[in-house]
C-alpha cells in the first residue's frame, strides 16, 4: 500500500509575526503526520528552514548558534519562538477580556467562543473557569437572565453555558410560535408620528410619499413571502425578541432595524450618507442671522449662505434650472440629509468651477428640491480660504471662558458651605456587616475607582464603628471601568427632604423668546462639589471588599441631594437674565452676540466665586442651535429632538395597558407641537380605563 503524502504548510507570512503560534502548530502537526519527527535533528531543522521561507536564512544566521546547536531541532524552534513571539501585555489582555460583552446580533455560542479565545492570552490559571463564568453572566444581552444567574449561589461554568444556550433556543422557538403581525392604530402609528409636525405636503411630495409607501410595503411583502424578519433580515420571529429592536440603523440613523433591510437604502441605491448643517426648506419665516457670501459659479454670481456643518455645496432646484440650464445633472452618489437626519430630495449633482477673490476650485454641487437658500459647504469654504474666518455656529465667541476663567476647567471643585443631612425623629440606624459579592473580573477596576475617589477627596476610609453602613453595587461601564453605586435605600427612608421645587421644562422653554445665540455649561460631577459636614459624612458609610468608606461630598444616591443642589444653583445664578439652570446643566442665551457674551461672563464669575468647576468636554459655547431638555432650540424657535421622534416611531406595539401607558408617556413629549393632541389620543387614553378591555388592532 502506498504511503500517504501530506503537503507541508504554506510559507510563513513574515509581515504578520503575530500568526507565528498558529503557523508553528500547523508545522508540528505536519512534522508528526509526515514522519519528519523520526528523522535526524539536522533533517528536521533543514525542513523547518525550507518550509518557513526564504527570509528565514538571515534570521537563522543572526541566532549565532554553534554547529551542535544548529542540528538541535528543539533549540532552533525555541530561538524562532523568541524571535517572533512578542511578550504579551497582560494588563491589556485582561482589559480586552473584561470589557467583552455580547454584541447585537451575536449568538451565545459565538460570544462564549470569543471569551475562550481571549482567555488564552490571560494567565488566569485555576480561576480560568470562574472568570469565564462571570464574564458570561455579566456580558450577555439578556439582563433578566443575568440577574437570575447571579442569584444562583452554586453557579458553575457548565451550568451557565447550558442555561444561556437553552434560553436562546427557547426564545427562537417562541418567536416561531408567535406569528403575530405588528398591529397599528390610526390615532398614533409607530411609523407615522412625525406627520403631525410637518406642513401639508405639496403634490410632488405626495407622489414621493406614495412611492416611499410602495417600497416599504413591497419590502414587507417580500419579507413575509420569504419568511424573513423585516427589521433584522433573519428568519422571521416575534418582533419583541428581534435583535434589531434597539439597534440604530447605519443607513438612516433610526432605531429599530439594521441597515441591510433599510428602506431608505432600497429607494436611493446610494452607498454613502452626507449631512448639511443648516437646511431651510421653503417657508415664510426667515432668520435674522444671515451669514452670506457671493461666489462666482461658472462665471455667474451666486449668493451662498455659509454652512460649516455641510459636507457638500448645494443649490435649490429652481436656482439650478434658472441659472445652469445647460449643465447636465448626474445621478447622486450620496444620500444628503438635513441636521434632523431626514433625507432630502436630491435631483442630482454637477461638477463646475467656483471662484472667490482670486481663489478657484472645482466643486461637485448638488441640486435639492424645495431648498430655500444656496449653501456653501466645508470643502468649498476651505478651498476658497473662507474656513478660518467663519463666524460659524461652533466658534467660541470673543468672551472665551477657557481663556478668561482657566480655573473653572481644572479638576473637581469644592463649593462654599457644607451640607448637613437631616434625619427624621426616631430614625433607626441600618448597618450591613459584610460586603456584597463583586465579580472577580471587576475587583481590580473597583479598587482603582475607590482609590481615585479617595484621591479626589470624594470618599475617605472608615476605621471606627458607625451606626450606619450601606452595601454597594458595582456596574461595569462601556469604557472598561466601573461605577460604584451605594445602595442608600434604608438611609433615604429616614432623610428629611428640603422639597425645593425643580424647574419644569415647559416653563423654562417658554423663557427663550428672542434667543439666537446659546451656550451650555455642565457642572463637573455636580453633587460631588458640595462638601458634607462630618456627622452627615458618617451617615453615608458603605462597605466594599476593600473595607469601609464614607462620603466627604454629597453622594448621588441621597434622596434630598437633587433638591439641595438645584436650590444652590438657582440661588447662585439668581438675577442673571437669559439663564436657565436644570440641575448640573446651565443654558445661557442672548438675542445678540454681545448680550450673550455679557451673560456668559457673569455666569462664569458666579461659578468661580462659588468654588464650582465645569466639565470642558460637555460644554458648548456660542452656537446658533443647541439641544436642551430634549428639544432643539434656535433662532426660529423650539422643535422636537429627532432622536426623540425616532424613539416613538420605532416603539414596539404595546401588548398590555402598562406598555400603552409607557407609549403615551413618550408621546406626551410631542403635545406642544400637535394641534388637538388630547382629541387625537383619546382612543388610546380611554383604553387605560379599568372598564375597557385592552385591544390593539386596526379598526
Amino acid at each position: 500500500m502506498a504511503a500517504l503524502y501530506i503537503n507541508p504548510p504554506e510559507n510563513f507570512t513574515f509581515s504578520t509575526p503575530c500568526n507565528w503560534s498558529k503557523w508553528k502548530l500547523r508545522f508540528e502537526r505536519y512534522r508528526i503526520a509526515s514522519g519528519l519527527s523520526t528523522k535526524t535533528g539536522n533533517e528536521q531543522v533543514n525542513s523547518l528552514l525550507y518550509i518557513i521561507g526564504e527570509q528565514t536564512e538571515d534570521i537563522f544566521s543572526s541566532f549565532g548558534l554553534s554547529e551542535t546547536e544548529q542540528d538541535d531541532f528543539d533549540i532552533v524552534l525555541k530561538k524562532f519562538n523568541d524571535h517572533f513571539v512578542v511578550k504579551k501585555n497582560t494588563i491589556f489582555e485582561y482589559a480586552q477580556f473584561n470589557k467583552r460583552v455580547q454584541l447585537d446580533g451575536e449568538s451565545v455560542n459565538t460570544f462564549i467562543t470569543v471569551l475562550y479565545a481571549l482567555s488564552e492570552h490571560c494567565d488566569y490559571d485555576v480561576l480560568h473557569d470562574e472568570l469565564i463564568r462571570d464574564r458570561i453572566v455579566v456580558g450577555i444581552r439578556d439582563k433578566n437572565l443575568s440577574e437570575k444567574l447571579q442569584l444562583d449561589a452554586d453557579l458553575t461554568l457548565t451550568k451557565v453555558i447550558e442555561r444561556v444556550r437553552l434560553s436562546e433556543v427557547v426564545k427562537e422557538q417562541q418567536g416561531k410560535l408567535i406569528e403575530k403581525d405588528s398591529a397599528s392604530v390610526n390615532a398614533i402609528s409607530p411609523n407615522k408620528p412625525a406627520k403631525f409636525l410637518k406642513q401639508k405636503p405639496s403634490s410632488g411630495e405626495r407622489k414621493q410619499n406614495v412611492k416611499h409607501d410602495f417600497h416599504r410595503k413591497n419590502n414587507e411583502n417580500e419579507s413575509r413571502l420569504h419568511g424573513e424578519c423585516k427589521w433584522c433580515g433573519k428568519q422571521r420571529h416575534d418582533k419583541r425578541v428581534c435583535p434589531a429592536r434597539n439597534a440604530r440603523c447605519r443607513q438612516c440613523s433610526k432605531i429599530g432595524h439594521y441597515a441591510k433591510v433599510c428602506i431608505t437604502k432600497s429607494q436611493t441605491g446610494c452607498s454613502e450618507v452626507a449631512y448639511l448643517g443648516v437646511v431651510q426648506l421653503e417657508s415664510k419665516n426667515k432668520t435674522n442671522i444671515d451669514w452670506t457670501v457671493t461666489v462666482q459659479v461658472n462665471h455667474k454670481n451666486i449668493k451662498f449662505k455659509i454652512d460649516s456643518g455641510a459636507d457638500h455645496t448645494v443649490l435649490p432646484a429652481n436656482v439650478f434650472q434658472n441659472v445652469f440650464q445647460n449643465a447636465k445633472l448626474e445621478p447622486p452618489d450620496k444620500i444628503l440629509c438635513g441636521p434632523d437626519r431626514n433625507p432630502l430630495k436630491t435631483l442630482g449633482k454637477f461638477k463646475t468651477n467656483i471662484e472667490y477673490k482670486g481663489k478657484r476650485c472645482t466643486e461637485e454641487i448638488y441640486a435639492i428640491s424645495n431648498l430655500q437658500t444656496c449653501l456653501l459647504g466645508k470643502p468649498a469654504l476651505f478651498s476658497l480660504g473662507l474656513g478660518p474666518n467663519l463666524n460659524s455656529i461652533s466658534q467660541i465667541s470673543a468672551a472665551d471662558p477657557k481663556a478668561k476663567f482657566p480655573e473653572l476647567f481644572k479638576g473637581l471643585g469644592v463649593m462654599k458651605g457644607c451640607y448637613s443631612i437631616k434625619l427624621k425623629p426616631g430614625a433607626i440606624p441600618f448597618v450591613i456587616t459584610s460586603p456584597r459579592r463583586v465579580a472577580i473580573p471587576l475587583l481590580k477596576q473597583t479598587k482603582a475607582e475607590l482609590e481615585r475617589m479617595v484621591e479626589e477627596k470624594v470618599i475617605t476610609p472608615v476605621l471606627k464603628p458607625t451606626e450606619w453602613c450601606a452595601p454597594v453595587v458595582i456596574e461595569p461601564k462601556s469604557d472598561g471601568n466601573v461605577r460604584i453605586c451605594v445602595d442608600l435605600i434604608e438611609l433615604n427612608k429616614n432623610v428629611m427632604r428640603e422639597l425645593h421645587p425643580l424647574p419644569k421644562a415647559e416653563y423654562s422653554l417658554n423663557l427663550l423668546t428672542g434667543a439666537k445665540i446659546f451656550s451650555k455649561l455642565d457642572a463637573n460631577s455636580g453633587f460631588w462639589q458640595i462638601p458634607l459636614d462630618k456627622k452627615s459624612s458618617y451617615l453615608t458609610t458603605f462597605i466594599t471588599p476593600f473595607g469601609r468608606f464614607r462620603f466627604q461630598r454629597l453622594p448621588f444616591g441621597i434622596s434630598s441631594a437633587p433638591e439641595h443642589f438645584q436650590r444652590r444653583m438657582s440661588q447662585m445664578l439668581e438675577g442673571i437674565p437669559g439663564t436657565i439652570c436644570h440641575m448640573d446643566d446651565i443654558l445661557i442665551w442672548g438675542s445678540t452676540q454681545e448680550e450673550h457674551d455679557q451673560r456668559l461672563t457673569e455666569v462664569c464669575k458666579r461659578l468661580k466665586n462659588s468654588g464650582m468647576t465645569i466639565n470642558a468636554k460637555k460644554c458648548i459655547f456660542s452656537q446658533t442651535s443647541i439641544k436642551f431638555l430634549g428639544h432643539i432650540i434656535d433662532g426660529h424657535g423650539i422643535r422636537p429632538d429627532p432622536d426623540k421622534i425616532a424613539a416613538i416611531e420605532n416603539y414596539q406595539p404595546p401588548t398590555n395597558k402598562k406598555e400603552l401607558k409607557q407609549l403615551l408617556g413618550m408621546a406626551n413629549y410631542l403635545a406642544r407641537f400637535v394641534p388637538n393632541y388630547s382629541d387625537i389620543l383619546f382612543p388610546l387614553t380611554s383604553m387605560l380605563s379599568n372598564k375597557v378591555t385592552f385591544v390593539w388592532e386596526a379598526p
